[in-house]
């Protein structure tokens, strides 16, 4: 096939895939999906009681029940304390869906992810309270390993406490199925430091190295391994007898372990347990019931009695050490919602809570303790397709028992269009990797914003679009809602940030738009196409060689040559695309536990297509000073080249060439 007909059908090729690739359909945005939390509200129009077991029970049982229906969950299980007691528990579905073991509030023991840093910043305040740890002093005095001192300003445990010491964030390395393959926290620690991408106490951002770190500050200060300190200053005292951080589980928890599921094609399948070298950041194990026990604890200012005090008062924190934990440390915005010592601020209703979310790959929590009303619930699931639930099954619980009216409606008599232009774009959530592999998740976790009609701003996290008034310079409320927004420009660095009301540790960064999911699609998409029509043509010339007799090769080697260097990065080229998107889609707990083989092949894999890549450039600039081929063959080498050049610098930018993170 001579090279003028090789353009002409790659062209073609070209045409026929890229048009249905960029049709509406293909490019719609993703619908918006409904929680069975959003509409199981009672629809008694009887005042709500919190105190009435039975309306407690219909309440939960309907709701859970829809929820594990509709979501494909296994299992739940819940508590809710009033007053300093447990005023309702109860375990849904199956802790093991082999053996039709119930989950029982009591005894079955679920994995809570991050609601134990509580456990852990209740640690902190401990050793504060007793004289042994500075809030305010560097963290590199308590450690037997040095933060790098990337900003003059030192790393506080305030700043810990807040999520604000300015880490990027890794997704690798951290966890593993065998609890023998566990790093121990502190060479771990010592081996993983992250950037520091902003100076500490001004910017938030989610970090579970630095729960980690605090936690291994207190295992040094304390002088005790970390899992044994929370058991006799916090789990002991408490009575928290089903409730433990020892990895692997100790043989008397471990027959009552909830097992995580993943559920596909219409069964569910038992995944292998997670256990995490962070222990501090995310190993706590417990009951419903023993999860009731910190709640109360908390509740009442860190003193806990069986009721009635038939068992003796426990005290683990002084009365004014736990007020002060339960009070707001840092905030983006005195109108915005904070970080407290520890806990997170929330307000929903008029009602403020303090609390932590819970999240591992399989099971997904929230505790919530309202302070004002001496309420607190805490619920957790067994499933991959649980996330989300927990926070749901929160908002219809405020909803139902503690309604309130809603925010007065937002009245502006500001001109939103004078910073529209300066604040609209997308803007990337910065708990990111930004400095190894895992930068490429930063796409997958952006907003956008923008003007909409009536001076009102509209913004968009994937599903249908929510309004805004800007009520106050850079800040604004939400139409029809109780969520506000707050942003930030840094004139200096030219940055601008946006704040959201109920997730004070964590902000979202204005990028530039090479920085976008759509352009990054759009790029993938068409090295993907010009790649893939390489290939089918040239299977197209082998088929058709077969049954014609083949001239005699009169093409120069070096034209040859080129040819085949083309062939093989066109082949490199869409198995690197194919693996990145795998590993972008794939598994987060692969991730985790530090599963680097596909990542491993990727980077191999990058590095040899920098180098087919040069090789194409110069070999391109030689075929039109030659004169190898005629211009329309010359001008689709030359848009291979191109297209392999913009994958390599895609692979470059997003730290997927292996040297930039081996």
């Amino acid at each position: 096939m001579s090279p003028k007909k090789l353009f002409s059908l790659t062209v073609v090729i070209l045409i026929s895939m890229i048009l249905p690739a960029l049709s509406p359909v293909a490019m719609g945005a993703k619908a918006a999906t409904e929680n069975p939390a959003s509409r199981l509200t009672s629809s008694s129009s009887a005042a709500p009681n919190l105190d009435d077991p039975a309306e407690l029970q219909s309440f939960f049982d309907e709701l859970i029940t829809a929820q594990l229906n509709e979501q494909h969950v296994p299992g739940a299980t819940l508590a809710v304390v009033k007053d300093g007691e447990l005023l309702f528990s109860k375990g849904y579905g199956y802790a093991n869906v082999e053996t039709k073991a119930p989950v029982i509030p009591d005894k079955t023991v679920f994995l809570v992810g991050s609601n134990g840093k509580l456990f852990t910043w209740t640690a902190v305040m401990q050793l504060y309270e007793q004289g042994r740890l500075d809030l305010d002093a560097d963290v590199n005095q308590y450690i037997d390993f040095r933060i790098p001192d990337t900003f003059p300003e030192p790393i506080t445990l305030k700043h810990l406490l807040t999520h604000t010491p300015g880490f990027e964030d890794t997704p690798f390395g951290f966890g593993s199925n065998d609890p023998e393959a566990l790093v121990p926290i502190g060479i771990w620690l010592a081996d993983n430091i992250p950037a520091r991408m902003w100076p500490p106490g001004q910017i938030p951002a989610y970090s579970n190295y630095g729960t980690a770190l605090a936690g291994y500050i207190v295992e040094r200060v304390s002088g005790m391994p970390f899992e044994a300190y929370i058991e006799q200053n916090i789990l002991s005292p408490l009575g928290m007898a089903h409730s433990t951080l020892r990895q692997p589980v100790p043989p008397e928890l471990a027959a009552d372990q909830a097992i995580g599921y993943i559920y596909v094609n219409g069964t569910f399948q038992p995944q292998d347990a997670e256990y995490v070298s962070i222990i501090p950041a995310g190993g706590l194990r417990a009951t419903a019931t023993d999860m009731a026990r910190f709640m109360i604890t908390h509740l009442q200012d860190g003193r806990y009695c069986e009721p009635g005090c038939t068992g003796g008062e426990v005290r683990i924190l002084d009365e004014s050490t736990a007020q002060q934990m339960h009070t707001r440390l840092w905030a983006a915005d005195e109108r915005l919602n904070g970080m407290a010592h520890g806990f997170i601020e929330l307000s929903q209703n008029g009602v403020r809570l303090i609390g932590h979310p819970g999240d591992t790959s399989l099971f997904h929590s929230i505790l919530a303790l309202l302070p004002e009303h001496n309420v607190g619930l805490f619920v957790s699931y067994n499933s991959l397709s649980s996330r989300g639930l927990p926070s749901a099954l929160l908002d219809a619980f405020m909803d139902h028992f503690f309604p309130g009216p809603m925010a007065d409606q937002p009245i502006s008599s500001r001109d939103f269009s004078a910073s529209a232009g300066r604040l609209q774009g997308t803007y990337q959530v910065n708990r990111l990797d930004y400095t190894g592999g895992g930068k490429i998740l930063g796409p997958l976790n952006s907003v956008t914003v923008q003007a909409g009609s009536n001076d009102e701003l509209l913004l968009n996290m994937g599903g249908p679009a929510q309004r805004f008034t800007e009520v106050a310079p850079l800040f604004f409320q939400e139409v029809d809602g109780d969520v506000r927004l707050f942003f930030r420009e840094d004139a200096s660095a030219g940055d601008t940030y946006l704040y959201f009301h109920n997730y004070p540790y964590m902000a979202a960064k204005k990028v530039a738009w090479y920085d976008t999911q759509l352009f990054n699609i759009i790029l993938l998409a068409f090295c993907t196409l010009l790649f893939l029509s390489v290939l089918i043509v040239e299977l197209v010339r082998l088929v058709v060689g077969l049954f014609r007799r083949r001239n005699k090769q009169t093409q120069p080697r070096q034209a040859r040559l080129a040819h085949g260097v083309m062939v093989a990065m066109a082949l490199l080229g869409l198995l690197l695309v194919v693996g990145l998107i795998l590993f972008v889609l794939g598994d987060s707990w692969a991730r985790v536990s530090g599963q680097r083989g596909m990542l491993t092949v990727l980077g191999w894999m990058s590095i040899l297509a920098v180098l087919l890549a040069a090789g194409m450039i110069i070999l391109a600039g030689l075929s039109w000073r030659a004169g190898w081929w005629r211009m329309p063959a010359r001008l689709a080498y030359s848009l291979v080249a191109f297209g392999s050049a913009a994958l390599v610098w895609f692979l470059a930018y997003w730290n997927q060439l292996g040297w930039q993170w081996w």
